[in-house]
């Protein structure tokens, strides 16, 4: 934990059993619950769209951006209405997403960014490390992953 939130330029990292116990934790640390929407991608594996769901929250689906395939910021302000509470954007493939136009699109409104860097961590973005870019990150060890260990994930945050 200490070595993956000195990689990632950040206060405290939390490991968990995997990438899904990681997000959902950390959709529960934001405080979704019944009657909350959380905007997210389709281009992910279902764990980012059930630890919404987990928490009684509804996931709502905005495009994707056809040159990054990353979650198109201008979809997500189409998306978004007055019971959106949290942004989990997911960096495709190592490609980080636009935080640049993400993080104050949600900071306008109010919303916490919980980012799956799954495919990214390591990365950097105009830089600054993947793991800092959000107000909570979570990574997966599948092994599938950048980082493998069997299984197991993390969340990383300032907070």
């Amino acid at each position: 934990e200490r070595a993956l939130a000195a990689r990632a330029g950040v206060a405290h990292a939390v490991a968990f059993s995997n990438g899904t116990a990681a997000l959902h934790a950390a959709c529960w640390a934001a405080g979704l619950g019944p009657g909350d929407e959380a905007i997210t991608t389709p281009l992910t594996f279902a764990a980012t769209a059930n630890a919404v769901v987990y928490q009684g929250a509804r996931p709502v689906f905005a495009d994707v951006d056809t040159a990054s395939l990353n979650v198109d910021p201008d979809a997500i302000k189409r998306a978004a209405t007055a019971r959106t509470r949290a942004l989990l954007p997911v960096d495709f493939a190592g490609l980080p997403c636009d935080y640049e136009r993400l993080v104050p699109l949600a900071r306008e409104h109010g919303w916490v960014v919980i980012a799956d860097a799954a495919h990214s961590f390591g990365g950097s973005y105009r830089g600054r490390s993947v793991g800092a870019l959000a107000d909570m990150t979570t990574l997966s060890f599948h092994p599938a992953k950048l980082i493998t260990t069997g299984e197991g994930g993390a969340v990383l945050t300032d907070r």
